[in-house]
């Protein structure tokens, strides 16, 4: 495995031992703790978004 991925395994094992401490912490901080609150299948796919060659995603111009 690469760098990148073993990285990306680590992050993904992080998020999902956290995910229940957030939705805690936001169930306690109301409106503003939904507002800044990510749900881990959507960070995880930020992530694979970021790790992707650059060449693979569509050009702005």
């Amino acid at each position: 495995m690469s760098s990148i991925e073993d990285d990306l395994t680590i992050i993904k094992e992080y998020f999902s031992r956290t995910q229940n401490e957030s939705q805690k912490i936001c169930a306690r901080l109301g409106i503003v703790g939904k507002f800044f609150y990510i749900p881990i299948d959507e960070r995880i796919r930020i992530l694979d978004e970021l790790l992707q060659p650059h060449s693979n995603k569509k050009s702005l111009t």
